[in-house]
């Protein structure tokens, strides 16, 4: 993501990992969620500019606006309830990955 280097490096690296340690755990599930632009109770700490640059990101996501805490801990509770889903990354992102 352009604009983010240290953050997309990252979150390569724990996709990875995940990868991994589904191959090596099994029959243990591992599997990875990767949050976008939630709207946590952080954002109200972050300075006016930043939260403004959070807005116009969520804007061009396919899903125009951030997503929130509820949608997110679905996606976690999704790999829990699921007993055949392993070593897959749920990316739960409003669709800014497709939306260029």
């Amino acid at each position: 993501m352009k604009g983010m280097p240290t953050i997309t490096a990252s979150a390569c690296a724990v996709e990875g990992l995940m990868l991994g340690l589904a191959v090596d755990l099994a029959p243990v599930r591992v599997n990875c969620v990767c949050p976008g632009l939630i709207e946590t109770e952080i954002w109200s700490a972050f300075p006016q500019g930043y939260r403004e640059r959070l807005a116009v990101m969520a804007q061009k996501q396919l899903v125009p606006r951030p997503g929130q805490p509820a949608e997110a801990a679905e996606a976690y509770l999704t790999c829990m309830r699921n007993s055949f889903l392993t070593g897959q990354t749920i990316k739960i992102e409003g669709g800014i990955a497709l939306a260029g």
